[in-house]
């Protein structure tokens, strides 16, 4: 094996997506958004007692840790945003 082989092997190994937990800069820039979207209707459904809008701020600030591809970020944060008013609607 190749010294390059192996260094390229074990860089592979530590950090294959991104430099932190897997993500990209614009997946950690629209994580970091989504979750202050999340705050604000986290306290606004607190202060309105609305649970819908209250459980769409909670998934919005925790869904972030757990997926790193950014395309799915934008759409599960868009989802996640808009589900309080969908439901209000039905």
């Amino acid at each position: 094996m190749e010294p390059y082989d192996i260094l390229n092997a074990s860089a592979t190994l530590h950090a294959p997506h991104g430099a932190l937990f897997g993500m990209s800069l614009w997946g950690m820039i629209a994580s970091l958004f989504f979750s202050m979207i999340g705050v604000y209707y986290l306290k606004r459904g607190k202060s309105e007692t609305d649970v819908p809008m209250l459980i769409s701020g909670l998934a919005l600030i925790t869904y972030c840790f757990f997926v790193s591809d950014t395309v799915y970020i934008l759409l599960l944060g868009i989802v996640l945003m808009s589900a309080p008013y969908i439901i209000d609607r039905i």
